[in-house]
């Protein structure tokens, strides 16, 4: 396990004690114990446990995965992290004297593990456990199944950030929907852009005669847009600021997202028209940041770490490209690496902040007073300082990045005032139900009907994580066809777990905690008259009792959801989607519900979903499209006809 300087083994990997203080500050902090540890049991109250042979083994070989395994490499201390984090699960094993390998059949001792880890450090569990079961091949054993995994999760506390605003959908796309226009806008207009600059920062150099002054003192009468430049000697006049962008084809662009349409007069000051370009850029780069932020779950201070070459693409053997956005990363190895999974639309923000930090580099290279780091100019961050000469940031004190500023999504209205039109961030009520389902505790104080919603970038992260588990839960056509890739994309990686690509762990996190949640909530809507059962009203209120024996003769109510809940996070039911609604059946299905849908309309476990109406009446009409190309005597037809039939037995029970 561990040498030290002189080669000597300090360590084999069956060792009852794993020592790398080798590696360490301390001999006590990259120490593992496998021998045995305190547990946590009722009240608080910790008892001694030694931990058997077979245990003993297992908690090894599960530490040597991480370690050794086809996945990320990570340093000694943070496997010392690893194993304190398990452990509980292999002493209160051993306290009950069974095998970890064998846990997930004793649902009673399952039931106490939520109890035995930390909060803290409950979701890197999840995540852990998570890992071990997409690797069962390789290990030769698991410790929990799906059902355990989704039966210890829905023992967990809640976590906080469950308690972040969600945004409604329709909220969520329209901010989406603008930040793209306003990224397009500047695309379109990206060479005007960069021409028009140059030519503002070169009509400045020459008007102040040199590099020094230029960067040292103020402008003001020197502007080459004031009248009064040409009363000193070698400046000159090169007309108003909106004659000049008017040239460049830029003031249609400046006017639209630089100026604040309660101000109708545009006359501003000579020296305070250069501002206008300065505002833009500042409200290029919210846009950007808060775009990257929506398509991929990204911290706002991790987004602010991303330089000009963070867009990648991964080409994966099995899915496919897979578009990601690399965060700054130190020289030394890290075990968390910043890479999130995002959509091919993300490059659009990138190449936008990117022309902004090119432009603003420009300035800081011709600035005498300004040392830039090598790294910065071969690769520069997104989130770029203003760095133009008629910015006080961009004069001599302006060296640095350390005091770069990023504007929250809360400032939008004072960056840039035109990005919004308020009255489409009213709440309705459709808002704040949405909002509700996913964020129960949400404060009707600061969000409640007619009350402007108020973005944090946190629900940023929270929405995207949200969105990629709810497809059932959040039917708005739209907002899936914005996250088509990033639903796949995240699902395949995140959920699964295990990939050849370092993804940041504390996102997979956050991801997989979601989607059990999301689980359990869509159950919240069974007993709602959106979901219907083919079978009649009776079959859907008695299948739903059967789930439960206590459940008595009264209508459900939400102590009934609430143990349908359990039963889902349990792996007793299961709430899959298929082209009708959903199918409750905890056992796979040979037909799907999706390539066939003959079974559908007899099936005692089916529920179809009225928001799918329009959806299953498109599929009546592909089916009856297919049929009349189909040959009467055809395998195909006699297919195609029951498979009609049972559409519009659906279609008929979704209509009553």
């Amino acid at each position: 396990m561990a040498v030290d300087a002189d080669g000597r083994v300090v360590c084999r990997v069956s060792d009852s004690v794993w020592n790398f203080a080798v590696y360490g500050r301390s001999s006590e902090s990259v120490r593992i114990n496998f021998a045995s540890g305190r547990l946590k049991v009722d009240r608080g109250q910790e008892v001694h446990v030694d931990i058997d042979s077979v245990n003993r083994r297992l908690f090894q070989q599960t530490m040597c995965w991480f370690l050794w395994g086809h996945r990320q490499r990570l340093n000694a201390r943070t496997v010392v992290g690893y194993a304190a984090r398990l452990k509980p699960v292999f002493l209160l094993c051993a306290k009950h004297q069974i095998d970890a390998s064998d846990l997930y059949r004793f649902p009673r001792v399952l039931d106490q593990l939520a109890n035995t880890v930390a909060p803290s450090t409950a979701n890197e569990v999840l995540t852990m456990l998570r890992e071990l079961w997409t690797v069962r091949d390789v290990l030769g054993f698991t410790i929990l199944d799906e059902r355990g995994l989704a039966h210890f999760e829905a023992g967990l506390p809640e976590h906080q950030e469950q308690q972040t605003p969600y945004i409604p959908p329709r909220i969520w796309l329209y901010q989406m929907q603008r930040l793209r226009i306003f990224l397009e806008d500047f695309w379109a207009h990206r060479d005007a852009i960069v021409a028009f600059f140059r030519y503002v920062h070169e009509a400045c150099l020459d008007n102040m005669g040199s590099a020094e002054a230029l960067y040292s003192e103020p402008l003001l009468t020197r502007s080459p847009f004031n009248r009064e430049a040409d009363q000193h000697k070698g400046c000159r006049y090169h007309g108003t600021f909106w004659e000049v962008a008017d040239r460049f084809g830029v003031r249609g662009l400046l006017e639209r997202w630089a100026l604040d349409p309660a101000d109708a007069d545009v006359s501003w000051a000579a020296y305070g028209r250069l501002h206008v370009l300065s505002g833009y850029f500042r409200a290029a780069v919210l846009a950007g940041h808060k775009y990257l932020l929506n398509l991929s779950g990204v911290r706002a201070n991790e987004g602010a770490d991303f330089r000009s070459r963070c867009f990648e693409v991964e080409r994966d053997p099995t899915y496919g490209d897979l578009y990601l956005l690399r965060g700054e990363t130190s020289k030394t190895v890290k075990d968390d690496q910043a890479l999130w999974v995002t959509s091919p639309s993300a490059k659009l923000a990138v190449d936008v902040m990117t022309t902004v930090a090119t432009l603003r580099l420009e300035c800081a290279r011709s600035n005498p007073y300004v040392n830039l780091p090598e790294d910065e100019v071969a690769d520069p961050w997104l989130l770029s300082r203003p760095r133009e000469p008629w910015c006080s940031s961009g004069k001599v004190n302006g060296a640095g990045r350390a005091s770069v500023k990023y504007y929250g999504y809360g400032d939008w209205e004072s960056v840039c005032p035109v990005l919004f039109d308020k009255r489409e961030l009213m709440i309705t009520a459709d808002d704040i139900r949405l909002a509700r389902l996913v964020t129960p505790t949400l404060d009707p104080m600061r969000y409640a009907m007619g009350m402007l919603w108020h973005f944090h970038d946190h629900q940023l992260r929270r929405t995207t994580a949200v969105n990629m588990c709810a497809s059932n839960l959040i039917s708005e056509p739209t907002l899936q066809y914005q996250l088509k890739h990033m639903r796949r994309a995240q699902s395949l990686y995140y959920g699964r777990g295990f990939t050849r690509v370092a993804l940041n762990r504390k996102y997979a996190e956050d991801f997989l905690r979601t989607a059990y949640e999301m689980l359990r909530r869509q159950i919240t809507l069974l007993a709602d008259d959106r979901y219907v059962s083919p079978l009649g009203e009776a079959h859907k209120i008695n299948l739903l009792k059967r789930l439960h024996s206590a459940a008595g003769d009264e209508p459900l109510g939400k102590r009934d959801i609430g143990r349908i809940q359990k039963l889902v996070a349990t792996g007793e039911l299961a709430a899959k989607p298929t082209l009708l609604g959903l199918c409750l059946s905890p056992e796979p299905c040979e037909w799907g519900g999706v390539l066939n849908l003959i079974h559908c309309g007899k099936c005692d476990r089916a529920l179809g979903d009225k928001a799918k109406l329009p959806h299953v009446c498109d599929v009546r009409q592909m089916i009856k499209g297919h049929l009349e190309a189909s040959p009467s005597d055809s395998p195909d037809r006699a297919s195609l006809e029951l498979q009609l039939t049972s559409v519009e037995t659906f279609i008929r029970v979704l209509q009553s």
